[in-house]
């Protein structure tokens, strides 16, 4: 007998908007989050690629295309006050 499948903790609703849920893990000390596959997938972003993150009480990635890191600070600040 083979393993159970993992059951996906990520859905994507008919409108495009992911849901789920991710856990903390650490590696070397440190926390991380995985970026779900589907997210990485629609916005064309791959390993290595920098993308700006904002957060207050809400954690924001956003993604964009590159204009340069002074730029993409303001329009994801921006953003963030939407």
């Amino acid at each position: 007998m083979g393993k159970k499948p993992k059951s996906r903790k990520v859905r994507v609703t008919d409108s495009g908007i992911i849901v789920g849920t991710r856990k903390i893990i650490e590696i070397s000390g440190v926390p991380y989050v995985a970026i779900p596959r589907e997210f990485l997938e629609a916005h064309g972003l791959k390993p290595g690629d920098e993308v700006p993150i904002i957060a207050n009480h809400i954690m924001k990635i956003i993604p964009m295309p590159e204009r340069g890191d002074k730029e993409d600070l303001v329009l994801a600040e921006e953003e963030l006050r939407k």
